[in-house]
């Protein structure tokens, strides 16, 4: 099958601002998406949702929007290339390219590059692509629209769609497993030691009394830490991090993978839920932006890690021993944690219903220097 041309996905992208209601638009997605070769689905959702790069990948095009508009007026001015327009796949390959370049001369190269794609495109593919460098579609189609959609093609409930995203981790790749194995593939993923997982995030709650009558039962808190989530898998004496991104930070966290060490000797495999915050000398958490000083760093990590040691708080954990934990309740995997993580290593937390207990506990979180409750 021939590869598919961008303008494709231009025409879809300009049909989908002109929808308002989102079954139009899933329709829409349904039918581009059964119409294109399986090899050029990931790339092609991707740049639908504005990505132009890998999810979990840290290269960046580093290409001004001032530059990209400049591009755009140089080749406003020109007559059609006479060649073959670009394909998806070229188009996302090209910006991957781009992505990798580093070093002398890379500006040049990276322009370049962006010109020999731009000088061959419509006024309409020129558009769409420009919004897609800028990651402002305004088309709509958001992660959550392209599931729906993912659901509609393959026939699958959308919360069987929505977990095999969260343990697959990637957009690009739960389309690409849909478009070749439909709802079996759908069915058939399960966590994976050292692919990480999407992490659950949590909603803000400003009133404890209403918070309490809402859920109506007791409930269990946590310390909100102001530090940067990191998803821990380890198997024997491989240990690797990861961040909320999906990014691998391992090499950056030396301090971390040893604290985790520690405790291992209980473990076989397991995947760990937590937070690394920066702390001075008594213990007490630094602000956030001295752990960015510290969260992906690739040079003198090991005086840095000195400079600014990391504390890890661990608060859930998802897999262990080849069983996954995502479905039992929480009480159960917090008995899991207290058998196998040492107490200083695990988050604070208390089981209450009443307000009076919700706010003390607040009040000595946020004097230890924290960030509030979850």
């Amino acid at each position: 099958m021939a590869h598919t041309p961008y303008s494709e996905l231009a025409r879809l992208c300009e049909r989908l601002t002109e929808l308002s209601g989102r079954k139009d638009k899933i329709a829409q997605i349904v039918r581009f998406l059964k119409d294109i070769d399986p090899s050029e689905a990931a790339p092609a959702a991707l740049l639908l949702i504005g990505r132009v790069t890998p999810e979990g990948s840290e290269e960046k095009l580093e290409v001004s929007i001032a530059a990209a508009f400049e591009l755009l007026e140089e080749a406003g001015q020109l007559t059609l290339l006479d060649s073959e327009p670009p394909t998806i796949i070229e188009v996302w390959n090209t910006l991957q390219e781009i992505a990798r370049l580093r070093g002398s001369g890379s500006r040049e190269k990276k322009l370049s590059l962006l010109r020999s794609l731009i000088h061959r495109m419509s006024d309409l593919e020129r558009h769409w692509f420009l919004k897609q460098l800028v990651g402002e579609m305004q088309h709509g189609v958001n992660e959550g629209l392209l599931l729906e959609a993912l659901s509609e093609l393959t026939n699958t409930p959308l919360q069987i769609v929505q977990r095999a995203f969260m343990l697959l981790g990637k957009i690009g790749d739960l389309v690409s497993l849909a478009v070749t194995s439909g709802r079996k593939g759908i069915e058939s993923v399960k966590l994976e030691l050292f692919r990480p997982l999407r992490p659950m995030l949590a909603e803000v709650c400003h009133d404890v009394e209403e918070f309490l009558k809402e859920v109506g039962e007791p409930v269990a808190l946590e310390y909100k830490f102001d530090g940067a989530r990191v998803q821990i898998h380890i198997r024997g004496e491989v240990i690797r991090i990861f961040s909320r991104r999906l990014s691998e930070v391992t090499e950056s966290l030396p301090d971390i993978v040893q604290q985790v060490k520690g405790f291992t000797s209980k473990i076989s495999e397991a995947v760990l839920d937590g937070e690394v915050v920066a702390v001075a000398d008594d213990g007490r958490p630094l602000p956030f932006q001295e752990l960015l000083r510290r969260f992906r760093r690739i040079r003198d990590v090991e005086e840095e890690s000195e400079r600014i040691p990391l504390r890890l708080w661990i608060f859930d954990i998802l897999y262990l021993d080849g069983r996954e934990l995502l479905d039992e309740p929480y009480s159960r995997r917090r008995r899991i944690l207290e058998e196998l993580i040492p107490r200083d290593y695990l988050a604070p937390m208390i089981i209450t219903e009443k307000a009076e207990d919700v706010q003390r506990f607040m009040e000595k979180a946020i004097a230890e220097g924290h960030e509030g409750l979850m």
